[in-house]
C-alpha cells in the first residue's frame, strides 16, 4: 500500500453510479487517503448538498482541502462526476503546481442501473441530469493525454471483489506510465502535441463548420450568437477572435477560451486552406511545439504523422464534400455493394493522404475525433462525408451564386435579392471574389413590374412578400385586399370581392410577373383555386388558426394539378368544374377536355414544332415537322409528332391539344394566337374561332380609315 500512497485518484461517473461507495473501498485499500467530495463541501458550506452554490467558493474550499491533505501526507480521492474532459483537465491544471500524480478511475455503471440506484438515494437527481451526464461520459473518454499517469476502471455491477480489482488496476497503471513513455519516446512533436491545444483546434473546426460567419455573428446573426453564448443580449467584442473565444468558452468550457492561442489557430487554419482559400496540395506546415518542457502527456495525434493524416483528411472532405455519394450511387447501379468509407479511403489514397495499409487508421480517426468532436454530422443523417454546412465545393458555390444572382436580377425577385446579398457577403468573407466570375448565362427579361415603384404594402415587395411566405409555410389563412386601381379582366371573376379570406399556397413566377397561388377560404368563391398577380395584392391580417400541413399540401397538389393540365394560370371562375376535374381519373380527365385544333403554314410550323413544352406534353400531338428525321428520336418525340398532314393547301401542318374548358378563355392563349396572324387557322373549338374572328375584324375596323 505504501507504494501507492503518493498516487492520487480522480473518480469519473454520472450521479448514482456508485462513486461514493467505490471511494470508500479505494480508501480501505490505500490506507492513508482522504476522500474529497464536492457534495460534502456543499453540505459543509451551505448545509445541504443539493444547494449548488457559486462554483468559485466550492473550488476554493476544494483547493484548501487538497493542500491540507498534501501537508498531512495523505493520498487524495476526488469524488465528483468529472464526466467532461474540460472538467477533468481544468481540475488537473488547478492542482498542477503541487506536482501530484493522478489516476483516472472510470466507473462503467450502465444507465439503467444509475437510474435504479438514483431512486434509492436520499437526494434523488432528475433522470434527465443522469442521462446527460452519462452521455457526457461516453463523449470524450478519459485518456492519459489529459494529464493522468494511469487509467483504471471499475464496474460496480460486475466487479464483485473490489479489493482484487483495485489492486489489479493499480498494478496496470504503474505499468501504463512506463509503456506510455516508451511508446512516445520518438514522437515528432508539433504545436498540437498537447491534448489541450489539439482539443481546442478540433472544437474550433467543429464550430466554424457549423456556424458560417462565426466572429461576425453579433452584426450578422445576433440571435444565433445569443443562443451559443447562452446569454442575452450578446456583449460587444473588440474583434472576431474575441467573439470566437467567447463562444468556445460557453460551448466547451473556459479551458478552451485562450484568445492568443485561438488567434494562432485561425492563422494556421487559413494558411493551410481551411478558411475559404483555394485548395492547397502541399504538405502541411506544422509549427513547433511551444514550451516543450516536461511534463508532456501525449495523445493519439501527438506525433506529426497521424496528426497530418487527420487534418489532411478533414481538409480533403472540406473541399470535396459528399463526393463519395456520387461514386456510391454509380457503383450501386452496376450491382456492386460499396461502402462509403471504402470510397473515401480510395479517394484519400489517390490524393496522397492515406496509404493503402492505413484504412484501419481512417476508421480510428472517425471514431476518435471526427464523430466525438462533432466535426462530422450524425452518421444516420449522412450520405457521404462533409463538414457542418459545407455540402458544396468551391466551384458549385460559385455556380449557386450565379444562379441566385440571375433570379434576383433577371426575375426581379426581392427575396432572392436579399438571399443574394447575404450569399455575396459570405463569399467575400470566405475570400471568394464574385466580381471575377464570368456571367456565362443570363435572363434578359423577367418581371415587367419594378418593385422599387410599388407601394410598401404590395405583396411583391420584399417585406410584405416575406410575411406571406411565412403564412404559406405555416398554412395560415389570411385576409387580402386588392390595390385600388389594379387591373383586372372584366369577363372573369364576377363574384370576386375587393377583400377576401384565402389560404395562400405558393408564389409562382409566370412569363412576366410573380403570382400568388391561393384557395379562396370563404364567401361566394369558397373552395376556388386561383392565381393572381402578387403586385396587385396586399395583406390585411391573419384569420383564425393555421390548418394542418397535410391539408395545405393537398391544396397545393390540387392547384398544381389544375395548372399543369391547362395553359397559363387562369383556372376558371367556378368551383364545381375544378372539383369535378380533380376527382376524375386521368383517362376521364382527357375525355372531359376540349380539343384545341390548329393548322399552320409550313414556314410558321418550323418554329411552332420546336415548342414541345408549350402545352402539356401528354395532351398534345403535332404533324411531323418539315425535314425533321425521327428514326433515332425517343418514343415520346415520335408519339408527339404522330399526326398526319391535313388536306389543306396553305395550312397543312396540324397541332391538336386537349385542354380544360377554362384554358380556352386564357387571355395569353388568345394573345399568342392573334400574334401568329395568318400563319395559323383555328379549326376547333368554334367558340374560340369565332372570338378570334371578331378580334381580327375589330382590329381591321380600327385601322380601316387610315
Amino acid at each position: 500500500m505504501s507504494s501507492d500512497l503518493f498516487l492520487n485518484h480522480l473518480l469519473i461517473g454520472p450521479p448514482a453510479s456508485g462513486k461514493t461507495t467505490f471511494a470508500k473501498s479505494l480508501q480501505q485499500e490505500l490506507g492513508a487517503a482522504v476522500i474529497l467530495s464536492t457534495d460534502r463541501i456543499r453540505e459543509q458550506l451551505y448545509g445541504d448538498a443539493a444547494i449548488q452554490g457559486p462554483w468559485e467558493e466550492i473550488e476554493a474550499e476544494l483547493q484548501r482541502q487538497i493542500q491540507q491533505a498534501v501537508a498531512d501526507g495523505k493520498a487524495i480521492i476526488y469524488d465528483a462526476t468529472n464526466v467532461k474532459r474540460a472538467w477533468r483537465m481544468g481540475f488537473l491544471q488547478q492542482v498542477s503546481p503541487l506536482g501530484l500524480p493522478w489516476i483516472a478511475w472510470e466507473l462503467k455503471t450502465d444507465l439503467n442501473t444509475c437510474k435504479a440506484w438514483n431512486q434509492q438515494r436520499q437526494r434523488v437527481v432528475p433522470e434527465r441530469v443522469i442521462e446527460d451526464f452519462y452521455r457526457y461520459q461516453q463523449h470524450l473518454r478519459p485518456t492519459l493525454g489529459e494529464g493522468f499517469v494511469g487509467l483504471a476502471s471499475f464496474n460496480p455491477t460486475q466487479d464483485t471483489n473490489p479489493a482484487a480489482v483495485i489492486q489489479a488496476q493499480l498494478k496496470k497503471c504503474r505499468r501504463s506510465g512506463i509503456n506510455h513513455e516508451n511508446r512516445y519516446a520518438k514522437t515528432e512533436t508539433h504545436r498540437y502535441s498537447r491534448l489541450l491545444d489539439f482539443d481546442r483546434l478540433m472544437h474550433l473546426l467543429a464550430l466554424l463548420s457549423r456556424y458560417p460567419g462565426l466572429g461576425q455573428l453579433r452584426d450578422q446573426d445576433p440571435a444565433t450568437l445569443e443562443q451559443l453564448l447562452k446569454t442575452s443580449p450578446a456583449p460587444v467584442f473588440v474583434d472576431a477572435v474575441a467573439e470566437i473565444a467567447a463562444v468556445l468558452r460557453a460551448q466547451q468550457g473556459p479551458l478552451y477560451g485562450d484568445e492568443a492561442a485561438i488567434a494562432l489557430d485561425l492563422q494556421w487554419l487559413e494558411a493551410e486552406g481551411f478558411l475559404g482559400s483555394d485548395v492547397v496540395a502541399q504538405d502541411l506546415r506544422l509549427p513547433p511545439l511551444t514550451q516543450p518542457d516536461p511534463p508532456l502527456f501525449f495523445h493519439h495525434y501527438s506525433d506529426r504523422a497521424p496528426f497530418s493524416r487527420l487534418v489532411k483528411t478533414i481538409r480533403f472532405i472540406l473541399h470535396n464534400p459528399l463526393t463519395q455519394e456520387e461514386v456510391y450511387q454509380e457503383q450501386r447501379s452496376f450491382g456492386l455493394s460499396p461502402r462509403r468509407i471504402d470510397i473515401l479511403a480510395s479517394q484519400l489514397e489517390q490524393a496522397g493522404i492515406l496509404y493503402q495499409t492505413e484504412q484501419g487508421m481512417l476508421r480510428k480517426d472517425i471514431e476518435w475525433v471526427l464523430h466525438p468532436y462533432s466535426i462530422f454530422p450524425e452518421p444516420s443523417l449522412r450520405k457521404g462525408y462533409y463538414l457542418g454546412t459545407g455540402i458544396l465545393n468551391r466551384s458549385q458555390l460559385e455556380q449557386i451564386y450565379q444562379l441566385v444572382q440571375k433570379q434576383a436580377d433577371g426575375l426581379d425577385d426581392p427575396l432572392a435579392t436579399e438571399t443574394f446579398r447575404t450569399l455575396e457577403a459570405r463569399l467575400q468573407w470566405a475570400r471568394f471574389n464574385p466580381a471575377t466570375l464570368y456571367p456565362v448565362r443570363s435572363i434578359s427579361r423577367g418581371s415587367i413590374v419594378s418593385t422599387d415603384l410599388l407601394s410598401r404594402e404590395s405583396l411583391a415587395t420584399a417585406t410584405a412578400g416575406s410575411v406571406v411566405e411565412t403564412d404559406i409555410r405555416n398554412a395560415q389563412k389570411i385576409r387580402i385586399g386588392r390595390i385600388a386601381g389594379a387591373a383586372q379582366f372584366k369577363q372573369h371573376d364576377d363574384l370576386r370581392q375587393n377583400e377576401e379570406e384565402i389560404w395562400p399556397l405558393q408564389i409562382v413566377f409566370h412569363n412576366i410577373a410573380w403570382y400568388l397561388a391561393y384557395e379562396v377560404a370563404s364567401g361566394p368563391r369558397q373552395g376556388l383555386f386561383c392565381y393572381e398577380r402578387l403586385d396587385r395584392l396586399y395583406r390585411i391580417q391573419p384569420v383564425g388558426k393555421p390548418r394542418s400541413q397535410t391539408e395545405q399540401k393537398a391544396a397545393l397538389e390540387a392547384i398544381t394539378t389544375l395548372q399543369q393540365h391547362g395553359y397559363g394560370l387562369f383556372l376558371g371562375d367556378a368551383v364545381k368544374p375544378q372539383q369535378t376535374f380533380l376527382l376524375q381519373t386521368p383517362a376521364a380527365r382527357l375525355r372531359s377536355m376540349d380539343t384545341l385544333e390548329l393548322r399552320f403554314t409550313e414556314s410558321l410550323f418550323a418554329f411552332i414544332s420546336e415548342g414541345t413544352q408549350r402545352f402539356p406534353l401528354a395532351q398534345m400531338k403535332m404533324s411531323r415537322p418539315p425535314g425533321r428525321k425521327l428514326a433515332a428520336a425517343s418514343p415520346e418525340l415520335q408519339k408527339l409528332y404522330s399526326l398526319p398532314k391535313a388536306p389543306d393547301p396553305t395550312h397543312p401542318y396540324q397541332l391538336k391539344v386537349k385542354l380544360p374548358a377554362w384554358s380556352l378563355q386564357e387571355i395569353t392563349l388568345k394573345t399568342w394566337l392573334l400574334g401568329l396572324r395568318d400563319g395559323v387557322k383555328v379549326m376547333a373549338p368554334h367558340s374560340l374561332r369565332d372570338a378570334l374572328r371578331q378580334d381580327h375584324l375589330a382590329a381591321a375596323a380600327l385601322y380601316g380609315d387610315d
